[in-house]
């Protein structure tokens, strides 16, 4: 079972997620308020995960597999697991993650 970032239990324990960065998680059945995916994100921190990058003016897409090291307020950072590389991402152009 996981915590919610405001202490509250989230039945939710399926470990595979997909999860879209262009909108706001409504916190049905957790708690009162609306938290970030980004934020919801942050609890992922650790686990491998793919994430999918799309670029407005090209409309080209990227895939980046790696372990979430970090979430800030508008970037993320993976780790390759081939060669240990960290990858700092801009927030603004991804899509969707997804846990692996």
């Amino acid at each position: 079972m996981r915590r919610c970032l405001c202490g509250e239990d989230n039945n939710n324990t399926n470990p595979s997620a997909v999860l879209n960065l262009t909108t706001t998680t409504p916190r049905t059945g957790c708690c009162n308020r609306d938290e970030t995916l980004l934020d919801n994100l942050s609890r992922y921190i650790g686990s491998r995960c793919m994430c999918e990058f799309i670029f407005p003016n090209s409309e080209e897409r990227e895939e980046i597999t790696g372990v979430l090291e970090a979430v800030g307020c508008d970037y993320i950072t993976l780790c390759s697991l081939s060669n240990g590389r960290r990858t700092i991402c801009n927030a603004d152009n991804l899509a969707f993650v997804t846990i692996l």
